[in-house]
């Protein structure tokens, strides 16, 4: 679900920016010229509206038709069940807690706040879809158990790091942290790590399963004492000398934490697939186009 979650905003927001983008640098009603050929602002928009319009006026009407009969229901998701969903993205998603934010909007151009808003949305219809499902209580506690590898966040730690070119460097500051010189403020001198040195080195919370840093690195912390740093040792993009800031055990969620969840996912499974769902909600709605050139392509429009 989180996949779809994420390229569903992303698509949204390629369409938006394409229509903002062409719309500030058209100049009157000419949008360009090849020769003597002059393409105008309504031949675009015909264009563009033919070719995305369906599809994503489809995507608005669907989250409405959601929202009207999660209403009509009296069907919520609360912002506990979207924080959960959240801290879920945030441990198996990136490293450190503290550039989450930062990798959903460089990465994927959203904010924290539209993923939310996407989250709350999707859970919302797979309670409506799964409203008349029963799962026992005996069938969620036996998913757990043998499911339970899924619910935990490993071991994480939190590393500072200096790293430097050459093993005579690497030598001389560790001398001089032995002598009682400070990580954070020699970090932030010689450390030729661009993404850590302004921070003293702090490379935030690692998770000892990750894929996406040195393995040597991992290793090497997880063999130090918290307030300790080790020796040079040498990873792919030179000689580091790292210290350990501190570590957070690995967590299991315990039943209760995870039981909405494990109710939906088991619900769904016998549930008819979401997008039938969505198709059968659209098509008992009273909902009218305006718009005739996507009109004849959406299929529950009566002519």
């Amino acid at each position: 679900m989180r996949e779809k979650i994420l390229w569903g905003v992303i698509a949204a927001l390629i369409l938006v920016l394409v229509f903002i983008l062409f719309f500030q640098q058209a100049a009157g009603d000419t949008m360009a010229r090849v020769e003597q050929r002059t393409i105008y602002k309504d031949e675009f928009m015909n264009d563009l509206l033919k070719k995305y319009g369906p599809q994503h006026i489809y995507k608005m009407i669907e989250r409405e038709a959601v929202y009207f009969e999660a209403n009509r229901l009296a069907i919520e998701v609360s912002d506990r069940e979207v924080d959960k969903e959240i801290d879920r993205y945030r441990s198996n998603f990136v490293d450190s807690n503290q550039d989450f934010e930062a990798v959903l909007f460089y990465d994927y151009g959203i904010t924290l706040e539209q993923l939310r808003e996407d989250i709350r949305y999707n859970i919302l219809l797979e309670k409506l879809a799964t409203l008349d499902i029963r799962v026992t209580e005996a069938e969620m506690e036996k998913y757990y158990e043998e499911n339970i590898f899924h619910f935990r966040e490993p071991e994480k730690l939190r590393i500072s790091r200096i790293l430097l070119h050459e093993l005579e460097d690497a030598n001389r500051v560790y001398n001089e942290l032995v002598e009682g010189a400070n990580f954070a403020a020699i970090a932030m001198e010689v450390s030729q790590d661009r993404l850590t040195s302004a921070n003293g080195g702090d490379m935030g919370y690692i998770s000892v399963e990750s894929i996406y840093i040195d393995y040597e690195i991992i290793d090497t912390a997880m063999g130090t004492d918290i307030g300790d740093y080790s020796q040079p040792f040498q990873s792919y993009d030179g000689w580091n000398i790292i210290m350990l800031e501190n570590r957070i055990p690995e967590k299991i969620y315990d039943y209760s934490e995870v039981k909405s969840f494990i109710h939906r996912e088991l619900a769904l499974k016998q549930a008819k697939p979401l997008h039938e769902y969505l198709q059968d909600l659209v098509s008992k709605l009273d909902i009218e186009i305006y718009e005739q050139t996507v009109k004849k392509y959406l299929y529950f429009v009566e002519e």
